[in-house]
C-alpha cells in the first residue's frame, strides 16, 4: 500500500514536470518566430539628419551605409 501512495504522488510529479518542459519549448518557439520575423528591424535602423540624408545603421557590426 505504501509504495502505491509513492508511485502516485511521483506520477503528479512528472506530469507537472513534462507540462512545465512543454509550456517552456512553446514559449521559446513563439519566441524565435518574432525574432526571425524582425531580424531587418533589429538589426538594420534608418536614420536622417537634419540636410536630409538617409543613413541605415547595421546593428551588429556598428556600420554606417548611405542610403542615397
Amino acid at each position: 500500500m505504501n509504495k502505491l501512495v509513492n508511485l502516485e504522488k511521483y506520477k503528479s510529479y512528472f506530469t507537472i514536470k513534462i507540462r512545465f518542459i512543454l509550456i517552456n519549448f512553446l514559449i521559446l518557439t513563439s519566441l524565435t518566430f518574432v525574432i526571425f520575423k524582425n531580424f531587418n528591424e533589429i538589426r538594420y535602423k534608418n536614420i536622417s539628419n537634419d540636410n536630409g540624408e538617409h543613413f541605415i545603421l547595421d546593428r551588429f557590426t556598428s556600420k554606417i551605409k548611405v542610403l542615397n
